[in-house]
């Protein structure tokens, strides 16, 4: 990741283990991208342009007009990914976004993932039980772990390191 002068607003997104439901938040899903945009001082046709490569970027740029409510958990976790997205920041937190997703969903959430954490302008701290897919994806892992007296074991390194504790389910 580059180093520079920055506007600290503009380097952090953030996704949001779950979307709200999407009956509770009568938008499109272009509305709902281009609301992460707030706080940043871009003209219409920037924050038009943001949204729109935000949306391609997560498969969703058909669904642009669309109300948030007529898509699938999948659909609207990617939503929120775009929204992250569109700031440009150079930090990406994520927790557990692929949590209570169907396999297809998930899958498509973690090649979004692999895709913005091969940007060496960009970040990505991500907080998941899927193992497998954290190690698939990331180059480095901090694993935490209960210890049998209660404590947790933090162990951090390079993704390969993990293999044998990957190998079961952890949950």
């Amino acid at each position: 990741m580059r180093t520079g002068a920055f506007a600290p607003r503009d380097a952090l997104g953030v996704v949001p283990q779950r979307a709200a439901r999407g009956d509770e938040l009568p938008t499109t899903v272009a509305e709902c991208v281009e609301f992460g945009l707030c706080g940043i001082r871009l003209s219409r046709h920037e924050r038009r342009m943001r949204v729109a490569e935000a949306l391609a970027r997560v498969d969703l740029a058909a669904f642009a007009r669309r109300g948030l409510q007529a898509l699938s958990v999948g659909q609207q976790q990617r939503v929120l990914l775009a929204r992250a997205l569109a700031r440009r920041a150079r930090l990406l937190v994520l927790d557990e976004p692929t949590a209570a997703l169907d396999p297809r969903s998930a899958a498509a959430i973690w090649d979004a993932i692999a895709s913005i954490a091969r940007d060496p302008e960009r970040a990505v701290l991500c907080a998941t039980h899927d193992l497998g897919a954290a190690r698939r994806v990331a180059t480095h892992i901090a694993l935490l772990a209960p210890a049998d007296d209660g404590a947790a074991t933090l162990r951090c390194g390079p993704a390969t390191e993990f293999e044998p504790q990957l190998a079961g389910t952890w949950a």
